[in-house]
């Protein structure tokens, strides 16, 4: 089931989010995990049906949970405004994060993130701001600040790229590696060869991102 709604910040700006649960969810006999996705620049706006062109909303929110269709997990995607990015959102993400778990009696310990592009920066930068509050991180085709990578020791990580992407190059994915090899947290490492920008087409849905995300539980 998906759901619609509307957080408010204020009264010139609004945050539009989906969420979907599995089919039966009772959040009085049910305490599951949840992923939160950041999407990337191409799905910027207020229509709800670009959010769901591909990736983890286009799996959650088309009627079934394919390829994991009998994984029970909460999904949490906003959206970020035309002309925006993630960063200066972030807070209210987080924001919205609380709110949901609380209100969906989520499992506080199994709280993931991932995204693609700009919301793979995003994603990581997030994580990298509240690394308390997740139990894993997965990034595709994106990057991030190496310099904070010191913030995400112990937090399960994974990053996947495709070498011939010609928008954000996979020296990106690379530099974040070895930073945090560096800092004692080697991340699981995907790269593919042939394989452009949509990196997230395998990611989602030809490996276990997804079930690997909603398995782990923070330390």
């Amino acid at each position: 089931m998906q759901t619609k709604q509307t957080m408010t910040i204020s009264k010139d700006f609004e945050l539009k989010y989906l969420i979907s649960t599995p089919d039966g969810f009772d959040k009085e006999k049910e305490k599951l995990p949840m992923i939160v996705f950041l999407h990337g620049a191409g799905e910027r706006g207020s229509n709800y049906t670009e959010m769901q062109c591909h990736s983890i909303p286009k799996i959650f929110m088309s009627g079934h949970a394919a390829p994991c269709p009998d994984l029970r997990v909460i999904t949490l995607c906003p959206q970020c405004p035309e002309e925006m990015i993630w960063d200066p959102l972030l807070l209210y993400v987080k924001d919205l994060i609380d709110t949901v778990v609380k209100e969906y009696n989520v499992d506080e310990d199994r709280v993931s993130l991932t995204g693609l592009s700009m919301g793979g920066f995003g994603s990581f930068q997030l994580a990298a701001l509240f690394p308390e509050r997740f139990s894993a991180l997965a990034v595709c085709c994106g990057g991030g600040m190496e310099w904070r990578t010191p913030r995400l020791v112990g937090m399960p990580i994974r990053l996947y790229h495709g070498l011939d992407d010609g928008i954000v190059p996979a020296e990106r994915s690379l530099s974040l590696e070895k930073a945090l090899r560096f800092h004692g947290n080697p991340p699981e490492m995907f790269l593919y060869e042939g394989v452009n920008h949509d990196v997230w087409d395998i990611a989602y849905e030809k490996t276990d991102c997804i079930e690997w995300l909603a398995a782990q539980v923070r330390k």
